[in-house]
């Protein structure tokens, strides 16, 4: 399990893996907008297909907590989920990159990027997002997300909404409630 921060100033969070990008484009320059290629082009659709990159998209500036683990391993997060998105396949062909979705907005190689361990391989990612809230409610003490990543021998059909509100810094009654929590943790144990 790693554990880390991310700080976003462009709505998002992407882990990736720098050199299957660069096998898919060729060389980068810097500067570039991969952003505006992934969402006017049928290049982002290609690019989670081929499992090059697991994003959390239109999330609030801020800085997150962020767990990458192995779906087998317990979850430190079960209690505090409010919401789920799986599943997006990846592959890693030489490391993996945590970063700000900025980096595709205006590409620039290893800026900011978090090197995170995760072996050579295909894998099924779900993604949950969680808040633990203070006992009065009006405050959150913490928030992020959390990759759980399962070791597949063939990447999986991306079944997981790009749309999807992923959101975790509203105080508001959605708050998890204990039946909900454990219905979203057997669910990703489940699927594991």
């Amino acid at each position: 399990m790693w554990k880390g921060t991310q700080l976003t100033d462009y709505s998002g969070i992407v882990l990736f893996d720098p050199d299957a990008l660069t096998q898919f484009y060729g060389r980068i320059r810097t500067g570039t907008n991969l952003f505006k290629r992934f969402t006017r082009t049928t290049d982002g659709d290609e690019i989670l297909k081929l499992g090059i990159v697991v994003p959390i998209l239109a999330i609030d500036d801020a800085g997150y907590t962020i767990i990458i683990r192995d779906a087998a391993e317990p979850s430190p997060i079960d209690p505090y989920v409010v919401v789920t998105n799986a599943t997006y396949p990846f592959r890693v062909t030489r490391e993996a990159v945590l970063a700000d979705l900025a980096v595709f907005r205006d590409w620039e190689a290893d800026l900011d990027w978090q090197r995170v361990p995760i072996p050579v391989g295909r894998y099924a990612v779900t993604i949950r997002g969680f808040r633990r809230i203070a006992k009065t409610r009006r405050k959150i003490l913490d928030a992020g997300y959390e990759f759980a990543l399962r070791r597949v021998r063939k990447l999986p059909p991306v079944s997981a909404d790009t749309g999807a509100n992923m959101r975790t810094l509203k105080l508001d009654d959605s708050a998890p409630r204990d039946s909900a929590a454990r219905a979203s943790a057997t669910a990703v144990k489940t699927s594991a």
